[in-house]
């Protein structure tokens, strides 16, 4: 009722069993965890949500009675993010929880690929999706973040797509129809300094309209035409609309890669 007070949507779950197949299910953007629960500890259940591929990045905030050091190493050791010792109050509470949301929403992106923000700069990333999932909710997380940091996001694509009805009228947000390689060159001349974030949707679709090698020669232009490295770039395909021959030699173009299925965010390569 606190939580919900404040603004908060809150989902509960009195055993660790069914608080996980909740984490599991909503991929909520924060938990806050007993140490104290019937059967699995709060221990136990915050080392299994660190190791699974759509759970490990969500912040887990722990409550305890015990103020020990060793209690304190325990919870670092099963991966909690913070901890709070009960009794506490309203304002220390919803302080800490205003901290690790922040950081949670913003940062999801890179959370998930466990890297810090600053890291992905200047990767060309292609991201494969299941057209059948939420694959947008990726992107979305993406475009959070960088306008977070302050940075400038253009999005490439087609009219009528999802990713453009998605982000039309999202404010600092740049959406262009899908480009050939001299309207490359000159966003990158429109946006000659700081960091730059630019989402190519898709490639799928320009393999439908042209053909493989055309699609291949696109991409290995682009990243050359992208290649400073104060540009981000993400590229999306539908690995499943392609010859898988098609779909390895444009996967061979790439050092980083992400995929996105019916279990989220799996697959990582970034090197």
């Amino acid at each position: 009722m606190l939580l919900e007070g404040e603004g908060h949507s809150v989902v509960t779950a009195s055993e660790a069993e069914n608080a996980f197949i909740i984490a599991k299910n909503e991929v909520p953007d924060l938990v806050l965890l007993d140490v104290v629960l019937p059967g699995q500890t709060g221990l136990e259940l915050c080392k299994i949500l660190k190791t699974q591929t759509n759970t490990w990045f969500i912040p887990v905030i722990m409550f305890t009675c015990l103020d020990r050091k060793k209690d304190q190493e325990l919870m670092s050791e099963a991966g909690s993010d913070g901890f709070i010792i009960k009794p506490f109050d309203h304002e220390e509470l919803t302080t800490i929880i205003k901290e690790h949301l922040d950081r949670s929403k913003n940062d999801l992106f890179s959370r998930q690929l466990n890297i810090k923000h600053e890291k992905i700069r200047g990767r060309k990333i292609l991201v494969e999706f299941d057209s059948l999932t939420p694959y947008t909710r990726l992107i979305t997380q993406f475009v959070v973040e960088c306008i977070a940091h302050e940075e400038q996001v253009v999005i490439m694509t087609k009219p009528g797509s999802i990713i453009r009805d998605t982000f039309e009228d999202t404010k600092y947000v740049e959406v262009l129809d899908s480009p050939t390689h001299p309207m490359l060159s000159s966003i990158t001349k429109d946006h000659p300094r700081g960091p730059l974030n630019i989402i190519y949707d898709n490639l799928t679709d320009l393999a439908l309209s042209t053909d493989a090698i055309s699609t291949y020669k696109f991409a290995r232009e682009a990243l050359r035409l992208l290649s400073d490295n104060r540009i981000t770039a993400i590229f999306l395909i539908n690995p499943l609309a392609h010859d898988p021959k098609e779909a390895n030699s444009i996967r061979s173009l790439f050092n980083n890669r992400i995929y996105y299925g019916k279990e989220g965010l799996s697959q990582i390569q970034i090197s």
